[in-house]
């Protein structure tokens, strides 16, 4: 089930958010994930926020700015398993088409965004971390 994420859900989503940065971006120092959970907490309150739960567990979630997708993380334990495709699908029901910006190292997750419709629409070197990254739009729904 999707739903939109309530204050009880934070340490969840941000628990998930930490795991899920630091196992995906081995590239980028673990402590420049650690020092944005605060930032990311707050950011919180900006964003539409919606969350993957089944039996009431918090499988993932996915941030929307408007038509950018700010963050979308599935907990380790459900990856692989549709739980980021329904999130998406989701998201892309109430926006399309949707941006998003992705760490070049991160393969994995530009291999599901290009499976998912997304392009690489440009490149550009992310100046927190020095490390290059690409935006990626999808396909604008039908």
């Amino acid at each position: 089930m999707i739903r939109e994420a309530s204050a009880e859900d934070l340490d969840k989503i941000l628990a998930i958010w930490l795991a899920t940065n630091l196992e995906a971006h081995e590239f980028v120092e673990a402590s420049y994930w650690q020092n944005q959970l605060l930032q990311v907490a707050q950011a919180m309150d900006t964003a539409e926020v919606y969350v993957a739960e089944d039996f009431g567990f918090i499988q993932g979630f996915i941030g929307l700015q408007g038509s950018y997708i700010a963050g979308l993380f599935v907990a380790q334990e459900f990856q692989g398993q549709g739980v980021g495709t329904q999130l998406l699908t989701f998201a892309k029901e109430k926006q399309s088409p949707l941006t998003l910006s992705i760490f070049e190292k991160n393969k994995k997750a530009i291999a599901f965004y290009e499976k998912q419709g997304f392009r690489v629409e440009k490149r550009e070197i992310d100046a927190a971390t020095g490390e290059e990254q690409f935006w990626m739009t999808s396909e604008a729904a039908h």
